[in-house]
């Protein structure tokens, strides 16, 4: 699903997670990158300039800092650690095209996901950019700027579970998800499966974070691991001796978490009381949408027929 930039991630999606558990996922790691009068390049997409038009619509005390730019690695291919840790995705690359759209140099911020929320509330940074699922609940706090559309999906170590091809196979064991994460209204609403197969409930296990959920499934504490399909065929090219991605035909884009059917959008998200600047942000996705950067970003990166363009606002759980 990826292209070369895989082998960079973590020298194996598996290994990473164990170091950035080990060390501490959420720390004070960050990033930056300047916006010049020369735009800003970004590797295999291209030069970003800025929009005199769009500066105008940034607030003023955004322009006299950095724009704050908070994300939660590992969570490939959105936002992970190169070899050298340093932060790399296509979130990464998505913010710094609408900094260079502002004219705002870029400063990235990682922080545990389920602490997203909380550290939006608290304005310690001005857009979240997480992989983070659109929902009317979320909604409270921020205002969504939607970019990806797709599923949920369940990962098994293949020597250990080798013929779970389907939800219900999974029915009656221990499936992780990662806390703060929409999965596990996931696992929920799809455990009507198990009841019409005639089987146990899934046994719903919630992990601190993505990286523990890996340590966890390769441990055998848990015995699958439901994550969005993206990051799931993400570890699966990477380590397909050591993770399966459970490609179930009875749901062939992956598990909706609501009646309607509708697959799960994920968001760039800004603080309700922010109006400005999610004004401003908006416009900045929109031109990146229109002359095919977003498109070259989120391809670069393998999943470039997720892209939400134009971008849309606020659809969570419509």
């Amino acid at each position: 699903m990826k292209n070369r930039h895989t082998s960079a991630l973590l020298g194996g999606a598996i290994a990473t997670a164990q170091v950035l558990f080990l060390a501490g996922c959420g720390s004070s790691i960050t990033g930056s990158s300047g916006s010049t009068s020369n735009g800003v390049e970004i590797t295999d997409v291209g030069t970003i300039n800025d929009s005199t038009k769009l500066q105008t619509l940034v607030p003023g005390s955004v322009k006299k800092t950095k724009l704050r730019v908070l994300i939660s690695a590992p969570y490939p291919p959105f936002e992970m650690f190169d070899s050298n840790n340093q932060l790399e995705g296509a979130d990464v690359d998505f913010a710094k095209a609408i900094g260079a759209k502002l004219g705002l140099p870029t400063s990235l911020n990682n922080v545990d996901f389920a602490g997203v929320i909380p550290a939006m509330q608290a304005h310690r940074y001005d857009i979240a950019l997480a992989g983070m699922a659109d929902t009317d609940e979320r909604q409270k706090v921020l205002g969504f700027i939607d970019y990806v559309q797709t599923g949920g999906s369940v990962l098994v170590v293949p020597k250990n579970h080798p013929r779970v091809t389907s939800f219900t196979d999974v029915c009656g064991r221990s499936v992780g998800v990662e806390k703060g994460t929409t999965y596990g209204r996931t696992v929920n609403y799809n455990q009507k499966l198990c009841t019409k197969a005639g089987k146990p409930p899934v046994k719903l296990v919630t992990e601190p974070t993505q990286a523990s959920a890996l340590l966890a499934i390769q441990s055998g504490s848990i015995e699958a691991l439901l994550t969005g399909a993206i990051p799931a065929a993400v570890l699966e090219k990477d380590q397909p001796d050591k993770v399966t991605w459970v490609r179930d035909p009875s749901s062939p884009k992956g598990y909706f978490d609501n009646a309607d059917g509708a697959m799960t959008y994920s968001g760039l998200g800004v603080t309700k009381d922010n109006k400005a600047l999610f004004e401003a942000v908006y416009q900045a996705a929109r031109e990146l949408g229109a002359d095919g950067t977003t498109k070259k970003i989120f391809t670069k990166w393998g999943i470039g027929n997720t892209v939400v363009v134009p971008p849309l606002k606020n659809q969570g759980d419509q």
